[in-house]
């Protein structure tokens, strides 16, 4: 969104604050925006639609939409993933390898696992071939165990794909 070069005067009828809660920055437009950039607009967007998620999910509890919001400006930081190659197990790499290969996976669209039964079967997520952080995410990687994709979709399910389809 291109900012105007007006200086902020609050006596202007141009004069804004962001509605998204979290920024609430003042700003200057003249196209009558009620967000301060475009990012803030989505991310207010996105946050009423958690909260109505929330609410829905809640509906017989007490439902605090401040402390949602505190939570999601300030989130917890996620587990690390491991990025020193130097300390993995190349036999627990290839167990890995050898336990995905055991199972059923749907070679076009992949195959969603809970995330837990996978442990229980052996699998050691912090030795893997590969690992990126995904785009658009925020402390989110791919992580790779030779010819296998694996992606957290929720907290308890994994999609994983057989990357030579």
């Amino acid at each position: 969104m291109k900012q105007t070069n007006l200086k902020i005067d609050i006596n202007s009828p141009h004069y804004r604050v962001c509605l998204y809660r979290i920024c609430a920055k003042p700003f200057m437009t003249t196209r009558g925006r009620i967000y301060c950039s475009d990012k803030c607009a989505d991310n207010d967007y996105n946050l009423t639609r958690k909260l109505k998620k929330m609410k829905l999910a809640r509906q017989n509890e007490k439902f605090d939409e401040e402390d949602l919001i505190n939570v999601l400006s300030d989130p917890k930081p996620q587990e690390q993933f491991v990025t020193d190659f130097s300390n993995i197990d190349e036999e627990k790499v290839k167990k890995n390898i050898e336990l995905l290969s055991k199972l059923t996976i749907d070679k076009y669209d992949g195959t969603v696992y809970n995330l837990r039964d996978l442990e229980m079967l052996g699998i050691d997520f912090q030795h893997h071939s590969y690992s990126y952080p995904l785009c658009n995410t925020k402390n989110s990687n791919n992580i790779l165990f030779g010819e296998y994709e694996t992606f957290l979709i929720n907290p308890t399910q994994i999609l994983i794909y057989y990357k030579n389809r």
